[in-house]
C-alpha cells in the first residue's frame, strides 16, 4: 500500500468519525428537545414547549426575558450550539447537558444578513425520560442567574 493511499484512508476515517460524532450528538432525541426549548426561550414563546417540560418549574427561565434581551443586545440572525458535556444518570432515565448557545447578532442600529457580533451563553439542562420521550426538568443560563440575583436583592 502506498503512503498516499494510507494517508487518504486515515483522513477519510477521521472525517467519518467526527461526522458521525457530530450527527449523534446534535441530532439525538435529548439534543433535539433541548434545541426546541432553547429556540422557544429565545423567542419568548413558552406555549411552543408545553409538552417538552416535566413540570412548571422548567418554565421559570421564561421570566428572565428582559435579562435575556440585555445579554443579547440586538437582533439574533443565526444560532448554533456547541455540546460540551453529556452525562447520563446511572439508571439512564436522566441526562445533564452542558451546551454553549452561540448567536450571531446585529446590535441596535445595524442590519446585516448574517449578524456582526457573536454572543454566547452557557446552558446547563437536565432532561428526564418520560415513557419514550425526553422532557426538560431544569434549565440554567446566565440571564436566569441574573434574574434570580436581581429579585433576591429587591427583597
Amino acid at each position: 500500500m502506498k503512503l498516499k493511499n494510507l494517508i487518504g484512508i486515515i483522513v477519510l476515517g477521521a472525517a467519518g468519525y467526527f461526522g458521525y460524532t457530530f450527527l449523534v450528538t446534535n441530532f439525538s432525541a435529548e439534543a433535539m428537545v433541548y434545541k426546541r426549548y432553547a429556540s422557544a426561550l429565545l423567542d419568548s414563546e413558552p406555549s411552543r414547549i408545553k409538552t417538552l417540560v416535566a413540570d412548571n418549574s422548567a418554565l421559570e427561565p421564561f421570566k428572565a426575558g428582559q435579562q435575556r434581551k440585555d445579554l443579547i443586545n440586538g437582533e439574533v440572525r443565526f444560532t448554533w450550539y456547541e455540546f460540551k458535556d453529556k452525562k447520563f444518570s446511572n439508571d439512564g432515565k436522566s441526562v445533564t447537558l452542558t451546551v454553549l448557545q452561540k448567536m450571531r447578532v446585529d446590535p441596535p442600529g445595524e442590519d446585516t444578513f448574517y449578524g456582526t457580533v457573536v454572543r454566547s451563553d452557557r446552558h446547563v439542562v437536565v432532561l428526564e425520560k418520560f415513557q419514550s420521550s425526553w422532557r426538560i426538568r431544569s434549565f440554567e443560563d446566565t440571564p436566569m442567574m441574573n434574574y434570580r440575583a436581581e429579585n433576591s436583592s429587591r427583597r
